[in-house]
């Protein structure tokens, strides 16, 4: 999902990402589509949104970057969750996460956009949500990550 970010010389509204994810989501229906929220930093820097970290692949990146930005991480997931409508095969995936709060907050905005989507008169049931196991941190909390989500990416 960092494509549509990446080629742009601006973040892509809703709309331009709800176009974009809902071609993948119909493409493979009705299988599951497993989205990644955007994961910026380390190898992947946007020109408009620079990013200066110390540690670029274990610092400020990927979840991080979208919990201290709540909007960018709102519009992606609203997006998301439009694309879906009907078709109802996707999955979320957060990259990056280190800690159980990163996944409490994550879901609080994951509920919230369902909750505004929803309320737009968007159909759509609350997707499975998942956390990828890629950073030291992670591996040794994964059984209580496990207890806050629906799948793990390893």
């Amino acid at each position: 999902t960092e494509v549509p970010f990446m080629i742009n010389q601006r973040f892509p509204s809703e709309k331009e990402q709800l176009a974009i994810y809902r071609e993948q989501l119909a493409a493979f229906h009705p299988l599951p589509v497993t989205m990644r929220s955007l994961d910026i930093g380390g190898d992947k820097s946007l020109s408009y949104f620079p990013i200066k970290e110390d540690n670029p692949f274990l610092g400020w990146r990927g979840i991080r970057v979208t919990l201290d930005h709540p909007e960018i991480f709102l519009v992606q997931t609203r997006a998301m969750l439009k694309a879906s409508e009907g078709l109802n095969n996707l999955r979320i995936l957060l990259p990056m996460i280190s800690s159980t709060h990163e996944v409490e907050e994550a879901l609080h905005l994951i509920h919230r956009a369902w909750g505004e989507v929803r309320d737009e008169g968007t159909d759509v049931p609350m997707p499975p949500v998942g956390v990828m196991i890629e950073v030291p941190a992670a591996v040794y909390q994964t059984r209580d990550l496990a207890r806050q989500v629906d799948f793990l990416s390893v």
